[in-house]
């Protein structure tokens, strides 16, 4: 068996942001070690005015300095950090990114609505099992919405998963 790997998920949404820190054993097998949040509010004015302030900017990178120094206290070698519907809509958005790059070394990955619904999706799916008799999951943040319907196929014991943003 090989050696365990600490992996790590930040999520910069709307509203908070937030970093996950783990140890896979495998695909499957994985044991969460830390978790933190920052109440940043991303969206409280990037949805009047689409541009985050500098007073935002600086407490993000504050924010994301700290992160790297956790990934760095547990050994993290693989993490994923995704920005969602606040950082979407941001017209002064890669500046922002590059300003986070910069002070903290995180790559952060501004993701489409469709990416944050498939992984909203695959986590509640993963958290409840196949078997589990979901017919619709909604993911309401502070910027966006997202809804997926699951049906069934004849064909295929796989399910299928249609998703719609609203607003």
């Amino acid at each position: 068996m090989s050696e365990p790997v600490h992996i790590a998920a930040i999520d910069a949404g709307s509203n908070a942001v937030r970093l996950s820190v783990a140890r896979a054993y495998s695909a499957l097998d994985i044991e969460p070690l830390h978790t933190e949040r920052y109440p940043l509010r991303l969206g409280e004015g990037v949805f009047v005015r689409p541009r985050f302030s500098e007073e935002i900017t600086k407490k993000a990178a504050k924010a994301f300095q700290h992160f790297r120094e956790v990934l760095d206290e547990f050994g993290v070698t693989r993490y994923r950090a995704v920005a969602t519907s606040a950082t979407r809509e941001a017209r002064n958005r890669k500046a922002f990114v590059r300003r986070i790059k910069w002070k903290s070394g995180i790559r952060l990955e501004v993701i489409s609505a469709t990416e944050e619904s498939r992984l909203g999706r695959e986590a509640v799916l993963a958290a409840m099992g196949p078997e589990a008799p979901l017919r619709c999951i909604v993911d309401l943040g502070g910027g966006s919405l997202e809804i997926s319907i699951l049906r069934d196929t004849l064909s295929s014991k796989r399910r299928n998963c249609r998703w719609a943003r609203c607003g």
